[in-house]
């Protein structure tokens, strides 16, 4: 497994000036990117399990790349925004994990790596769900809950497509199932939510 010869290119991307930061994002926009992120780490992961499988090469590898790219410069921007030291200090652990979690996704797929790959992407997604749960308390409000819960949809998409990648690429990983399974439920009890939500306007 490529962790242990983690490259020191790898461990200063997140300090070099990859993509210039214009201004400090409002406390909505860092609601949406940090929500971004975990749709993000969800989405690596089914690209890296596409490449797996042959499936769709081509696309997959360019959807890896631009989701890497993205995770990237959203993190420096809400490092910049973070307005709390206890975002600070979650964003801090989110690198911890996305700077290994970023050179095995961009490794040569294989069914035994593909296992790590997807537990480490939970990881990440737990990691940056507190971040925005952080952001979220911190903007306040119904709207912010709104957003979040909107975004996460955008994450549970990924998440139900890379575990069906998954399985129908052969990994051995019991816990997929579930996962499947729990992603799909709370997709539609979200969707309800949203649906039913006072702030609603006849085009949403």
């Amino acid at each position: 497994m490529l962790m242990s010869r983690l490259p020191a290119l790898f461990l200063i991307v997140l300090l070099s000036t990859s993509l210039p930061v214009e201004a400090v994002l409002t406390d909505a926009e860092a609601v949406n990117k940090s929500g971004r992120q975990r749709m993000l780490s969800q989405r690596i992961v089914k690209n890296y399990l596409m490449l797996g499988a042959g499936i769709n090469t081509e696309v997959a590898k360019k959807q890896l790349d631009a989701s890497i790219a993205l995770f990237e410069q959203q993190f420096l921007e809400l490092s910049d925004y973070a307005p709390t030291q206890k975002i600070r200090d979650m964003l801090a652990r989110v690198e911890d994990v996305w700077l290994l979690y970023r050179v095995q996704a961009l490794a040569t797929p294989n069914k035994q790596d593909a296992v790590w790959v997807l537990r480490k992407s939970n990881e990440l997604l737990t990691l940056s769900n507190d971040v925005v749960t952080l952001i979220e308390q911190h903007a306040g409000g119904n709207n912010a809950k709104l957003v979040n819960v909107s975004g996460r949809q955008r994450m549970l998409s990924q998440r139900i497509a890379a575990r069906y990648m998954a399985m129908a690429w052969g990994v051995d990983a019991e816990e997929l199932h579930v996962e499947l399974h729990d992603a799909i439920t709370l997709f539609d009890e979200s969707l309800q939510f949203l649906r039913v939500a006072p702030e609603n306007s006849a085009m949403i």
